[in-house]
Protein backbone atom coordinates (compact mmCIF):
# COMPACT_ATOMS: atom_id res chain seq x y z
CA UNK A 1 0.00 0.00 0.00
CA UNK A 2 1.36 3.10 -0.97
CA UNK A 3 2.28 6.16 1.75
CA UNK A 4 -0.56 8.05 0.88
CA UNK A 5 -3.17 5.35 1.91
CA UNK A 6 -1.37 5.06 4.97
CA UNK A 7 -1.69 8.49 5.61
CA UNK A 8 -5.12 9.00 4.40
CA UNK A 9 -6.21 5.75 6.86
CA UNK A 10 -4.32 8.00 9.76
CA UNK A 11 -6.29 10.43 8.70
CA UNK A 12 -9.77 9.33 8.91
CA UNK A 13 -8.60 7.53 12.43
CA UNK A 14 -7.14 11.10 13.76
CA UNK A 15 -10.51 13.32 12.68
CA UNK A 16 -12.44 10.42 14.58
CA UNK A 17 -10.47 10.81 17.81
CA UNK A 18 -10.61 14.95 16.99
CA UNK A 19 -14.62 14.63 16.71
CA UNK A 20 -14.90 12.71 19.77
CA UNK A 21 -13.01 14.24 21.75
CA UNK A 22 -11.87 18.25 21.05
CA UNK A 23 -13.35 20.66 23.43
CA UNK A 24 -14.89 22.99 20.74
CA UNK A 25 -18.19 24.17 20.91
CA UNK A 26 -20.58 22.56 18.87
CA UNK A 27 -24.01 23.21 17.19
CA UNK A 28 -24.44 19.27 17.32
CA UNK A 29 -22.08 16.92 19.94
CA UNK A 30 -24.00 13.97 19.04
CA UNK A 31 -23.53 14.25 15.60
CA UNK A 32 -19.67 15.13 15.95
CA UNK A 33 -19.72 11.77 17.97
CA UNK A 34 -21.27 9.67 15.03
CA UNK A 35 -19.07 11.44 12.66
CA UNK A 36 -16.44 10.24 14.76
CA UNK A 37 -17.59 7.00 14.77
CA UNK A 38 -17.53 7.42 10.65
CA UNK A 39 -14.06 7.90 10.74
CA UNK A 40 -12.78 5.24 12.67
CA UNK A 41 -14.78 2.97 10.86
CA UNK A 42 -13.64 4.35 7.16
CA UNK A 43 -9.62 3.88 8.32
CA UNK A 44 -10.18 0.54 9.74
CA UNK A 45 -12.28 -0.57 6.60
CA UNK A 46 -9.72 0.53 4.72
CA UNK A 47 -6.95 -1.83 6.15
CA UNK A 48 -9.45 -4.40 6.65
CA UNK A 49 -9.82 -4.20 2.49
CA UNK A 50 -6.29 -4.67 2.46
CA UNK A 51 -6.06 -7.44 4.80
CA UNK A 52 -3.99 -5.75 6.98
CA UNK A 53 -5.22 -7.55 10.40
CA UNK A 54 -2.46 -6.62 12.57
CA UNK A 55 -2.47 -2.62 11.95
CA UNK A 56 -6.56 -3.34 12.64
CA UNK A 57 -5.65 -4.90 16.30
CA UNK A 58 -3.23 -2.24 17.01
CA UNK A 59 -5.37 0.77 15.76
CA UNK A 60 -8.28 -0.75 17.96
CA UNK A 61 -6.37 -0.91 20.81
CA UNK A 62 -5.25 2.48 20.25
CA UNK A 63 -8.59 3.94 19.89
CA UNK A 64 -9.54 1.74 23.45
CA UNK A 65 -6.63 3.68 25.08
CA UNK A 66 -7.50 7.34 23.94
CA UNK A 67 -11.35 6.69 25.12
CA UNK A 68 -9.28 5.51 28.67
CA UNK A 69 -6.94 7.80 28.59
CA UNK A 70 -9.79 10.68 27.73
CA UNK A 71 -11.89 9.11 30.75
CA UNK A 72 -9.46 9.68 33.44
CA UNK A 73 -8.44 13.06 32.13
CA UNK A 74 -5.23 12.49 30.76
CA UNK A 75 -4.91 13.60 27.43
CA UNK A 76 -1.41 13.20 27.31
CA UNK A 77 -1.39 9.21 27.66
CA UNK A 78 -4.24 9.77 24.72
CA UNK A 79 -2.01 11.45 22.67
CA UNK A 80 0.83 8.90 23.22
CA UNK A 81 -1.24 6.11 22.31
CA UNK A 82 -1.82 7.75 19.20
CA UNK A 83 1.34 8.28 18.52
CA UNK A 84 2.33 5.22 19.30
CA UNK A 85 0.21 3.51 16.78
CA UNK A 86 0.65 5.79 14.35
CA UNK A 87 4.13 5.41 13.94
CA UNK A 88 3.63 1.33 14.27
CA UNK A 89 1.40 1.74 11.56
CA UNK A 90 3.72 3.82 9.36
CA UNK A 91 6.24 1.46 9.83
CA UNK A 92 4.38 -1.24 8.31
CA UNK A 93 4.64 0.20 4.54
Amino acid sequence: MSDARYEELLADIAAGTRLHYANVESEDPDLDLLQGDHSYAQGLLKLAQLGELEAIRMLGDAISAIAQAHAEGDPTAASAAWETAAKAIRSKR
